[in-house]
């Protein structure tokens, strides 16, 4: 029996508008309150990959030190680890596991997905309380939307 594979990929209809709507509407302070929130979240991954990230002990260089956190956006933090082109490429060969050369198996040592399972619900949650707390601050008590939202 066969198994087939396939992918969806979905596209939001209007999201860039109501991202754009939603800066508008919370301004620089928002930003800067979701832009914290996000950065926890990424400081927090980071540091549980730092502690799950396998080290080769043999050859000196170690693909943790290419773990690092970029600012994307006006509230958007990412952490990326390896080096395009260079000696650490992104380690799904860590992750899956693979053969050698020798045809030897190497089990798999999962990282990177394991920690991003762990963390996921608490990151979301932390952003989403960040927006509603600065939407709340901007709009009070009312229960009506400023104009051109």
């Amino acid at each position: 029996m066969t198994t087939a594979s396939f992918s969806v990929t979905a596209k939001v209809l209007g999201l860039e508008s109501l991202q754009a709507k939603m800066y508008r509407l919370i301004g620089p302070e928002g930003k800067s309150v979701l832009k914290a929130a996000n950065a926890k979240s990424a400081r927090e991954f980071m540091a549980l990959v730092r502690t799950a990230c396998p080290r080769d002990e043999d050859e000196g260089g170690h693909l943790i030190d290419t773990l690092e956190q970029t600012d994307r956006g006006e509230a958007g933090v990412v952490v990326s680890i390896g080096r395009e082109g260079g000696r650490f490429g992104y380690p799904l060969h860590l992750e899956a596991g693979h053969k050698t050369k020798s045809g030897k198996h190497v089990p798999p040592k999962p990282f990177w997905f394991p920690s991003l399972r762990v963390l996921k619900k608490r990151s979301a949650g932390r952003g989403n309380r960040a927006m509603k707390q600065v939407i709340r601050r901007v709009v009070g008590t009312s229960t009506t939307l400023p104009e051109g939202f």
